[in-house]
């Protein structure tokens, strides 16, 4: 990051002064410099946005490269950046409550199957809900760096049609609620889910 300007990705420390991950805005920026770095390999090239859903009136602003965004300091700025788009090597599964008939027990078995299949391929992967009707879960699978981008989609493909996911998600140019950050739809925050916990989420529904 550019200690003048505060821009390009943003650092893995929180800045002087805020140490403790007192907002959310903090652990988004904390978050996307574990997206870039550590998950992403820095080898996508990442874009945020705004989204506002009022109603039927969808709104979107022009993307913006992380690179060229101030990360230096939670901003008002930073709190209305909800999207993202996604890397090469990440996988995002993105299960609706209504693809399993309403069934929470069903909806379940199916999560844990994912689960089943992310730990014996090896895979880093995180679930997230920001209170909607679906859950998202988010593995990052670095062979997939290495593929021609019709290639990668195509096996990006596969794999979320193998667990009934949506096959969309395949491109790095789809934009997805960003971790930490306020769902246009719902308005809660995307937050962090413990998978083997998911009970409290089922009953809401």
């Amino acid at each position: 990051m550019d200690e003048r300007t505060g821009r390009g990705a943003p650092d893995s420390n929180i800045p002087p002064g805020r140490n403790k991950l007192k907002t959310e805005i903090d652990k988004k920026i904390l978050w996307v410099n574990k997206l870039y770095y550590t998950l992403g390999k820095q080898c996508t090239e990442l874009w945020f946005q705004m989204q506002t859903n009022k109603g039927d009136d969808l709104r979107y602003s022009k993307r913006m490269h992380l690179f060229d965004i101030n990360w230096m300091y939670p901003s008002e700025f930073l709190e209305k950046l909800n999207n993202r788009t996604t890397l090469k090597n990440e996988l995002v599964f993105d299960f609706d409550k209504d693809d399993f008939h309403g069934e929470p027990v069903l909806f379940k078995m199916h999560l844990m199957e994912l689960k089943k299949w992310l730990r014996k391929e090896q895979l880093p992967h995180t679930y997230w809900f920001s209170g909607s009707k679906s859950i998202h879960c988010h593995a990052y699978d670095n062979r997939l760096l290495h593929l021609h981008p019709l290639d990668r989609w195509s096996e990006k493909q596969r794999i979320l049609r193998l667990f009934r996911a949506d096959p969309q998600l395949k491109s790095e140019s789809t934009t997805i609620t960003c971790e930490y950050s306020k769902n246009s739809k719902t308005d809660n925050y995307k937050i962090p889910v413990d998978i083997d916990d998911v009970g409290w989420i089922l009953k809401k529904w």
